[in-house]
């Protein structure tokens, strides 16, 4: 998984299922409430996707935030194989360490 907009403080590059899982725990503790609806999907001849979406969700100081985001999917036997996502990077809350 690749975050080409990552800001300072995240990761760019999640390898393997479980540093993906512990890198996405940021989600749960930065937003006490987060959605991602796709807006858009489309498939190549090989399976692979590319999906426009928006996020709306609220940080858990109760400030409200909202993204776009365009994720880009490589599938390989039924498995993503690659995950692409880009955003807004100036939208991002900062992380306090």
């Amino acid at each position: 998984m690749t975050f080409s907009f990552a800001p300072e403080g995240f990761s760019q590059r999640l390898e393997g299922r479980n540093a993906i899982a512990s890198g996405l725990q940021i989600v749960s503790d930065l937003f006490s409430r987060f959605e991602v609806t796709a807006t858009r999907a489309v498939a190549d001849e090989r399976g692979d996707v590319m999906v426009e979406a928006e996020g709306v969700a609220t940080l858990k100081d109760g400030s409200p935030y909202r993204n776009s985001y365009v994720f880009v999917m490589e599938v390989r036997d039924g498995t993503i194989s690659l995950w692409k996502e880009y955003n807004n990077p100036m939208r991002l809350p900062r992380r306090a360490d």
